[in-house]
């Protein structure tokens, strides 16, 4: 009898239940099978007692040593990225991970020294900005890999390696960061251009004044002059004054939205104002354009593509973050820019070169991966220095 029922149960309930439901079932047992593996994953690369020394140094901690058949994910977050997220993402990191390794860098007074506490096989997960990024590359004595955890209001080199544009704080959660984790410990080694900066005022005299004196930047992004770089200023400048204002990445992207609007009518053609060479090589730049852009990676300004694509019939070829090469284009305005970044059209492409030179012959502004500031006139050189392996996201199987 009870036989009977349990087989009529099956057939009258239980096959027609999977028959009709079977989408939500596999995306069910899919869902919580890759929530195993996740966490299982991180179990894997969490940093284990038995890999501490068992002496430290003060204020900079013990000793890492990763077995050679084990992998550790290194967080680094900078806490005061995207407003509240960053300390967040802290916190919950603290809950994923052990406490050797979530390295909080606003309490690093000497970042290189931490990062060198590790050894072996070892990657970064950076949970911040692009300019985080830039300090960790620019900080680390073995280059580990990076992955990253865009907290900062562009993130195009983020982008550029398929980590998104940014987490929100509502997104904020256990399982947002455990896959961000997972990925890292999963994603392939892919190669990312950096560039020396050189600037060189034109005179002796212009080199005495500390506005005008000769520095030396790295460079992984991108380098502007002209009226993008004169809204990222205005931006930064007034960031500065009210941080208040600029509590989440919602609210940055909007403001910056608005100070680009603001500058519709203004900005200064260059008119002769810049001269720049690639490869030895003059590249025409138009009297009426109101900037310039040399890009290293295919996002600009959140994401878009301002180079836009090739064909064979083109001379140019597709950006490339890891090909040795800078593209060098110009915008017409702020009206172009907001073209460009619809997608409705495209920056006016000038040229690709290996090395590029150039020449300011006014003040202007300027900005580098973001960070802007008022140039006097110089000589700028970009060099190549070497390449850092990032880490490309896996992409998510349907």
């Amino acid at each position: 009898m009870i036989a009977l029922i349990l087989l009529a149960l099956t057939w009258l309930v239980v096959i027609p239940w999977l028959v009709l439901s079977p989408p939500d079932f596999a995306r069910q047992f899919r869902y919580r099978w890759v929530n195993r593996q996740v966490f299982r994953t991180i179990r894997a690369v969490t940093v284990k007692p038995a890999w501490l020394s068992r002496e430290g140094v003060v204020g900079i901690g013990r000793l890492v040593e990763v077995p050679r058949d084990k992998t550790a994910v290194i967080a680094i977050v900078n806490r005061k990225s995207g407003g509240q997220v960053g300390a967040e993402c802290l916190a919950v990191l603290k809950e994923l991970l052990s406490g050797p390794q979530v390295i909080d860098v606003a309490e690093c007074p000497d970042l290189p020294a931490v990062l060198r506490r590790f050894k072996g096989n070892i990657r970064f997960l950076v949970c911040g900005g692009d300019g985080t990024v830039q300090w960790v590359m620019n900080s680390a004595a073995t280059p580990h890999p990076i992955a990253v955890m865009p907290l900062g209001t562009g993130n195009d080199l983020s982008r550029s390696f398929g980590w998104g544009g940014g987490v929100a704080l509502s997104d904020m959660t256990r399982k947002t960061v455990a896959e961000y984790i997972y990925d890292c410990a999963r994603a392939s080694p892919r190669p990312l251009d950096r560039w020396f900066v050189q600037i060189e005022p034109f005179s002796a005299a212009a080199a005495s004044s500390s506005s005008a004196s000769s520095r030396t930047l790295t460079m992984m992004n991108y380098f502007s002059i002209g009226i993008d770089a004169e809204i990222a200023m205005s931006f930064h400048q007034e960031r500065d004054q009210f941080p208040e204002r600029f509590s989440s990445q919602s609210k940055n992207v909007l403001k910056y939205a608005i100070k680009g609007f603001e500058a519709s009518f203004q900005g200064t053609p260059l008119d002769g104002a810049a001269r720049v060479t690639g490869d030895g090589e003059e590249l025409a730049i138009h009297p009426l354009w109101k900037g310039v852009i040399v890009s290293n990676v295919p996002c600009y300004q959140g994401g878009k593509d301002f180079w836009g694509p090739c064909d064979t019939k083109d001379s140019f070829t597709p950006v490339d973050a890891a090909d040795g090469k800078l593209e060098v284009m110009g915008v017409a305005g702020t009206l172009h820019i907001g073209m460009c970044n619809i997608a409705f059209d495209t920056a006016h492409r000038v040229g690709q070169a290996k090395s590029i030179r150039l020449q300011l012959f006014r003040e202007i502004a300027v900005q580098c991966d973001g960070e802007p500031w008022l140039q006097p006139p110089c000589v700028i050189t970009f060099t190549h220095m070497g390449r850092y392996n990032m880490l490309a996201r896996p992409v998510m199987q349907s």
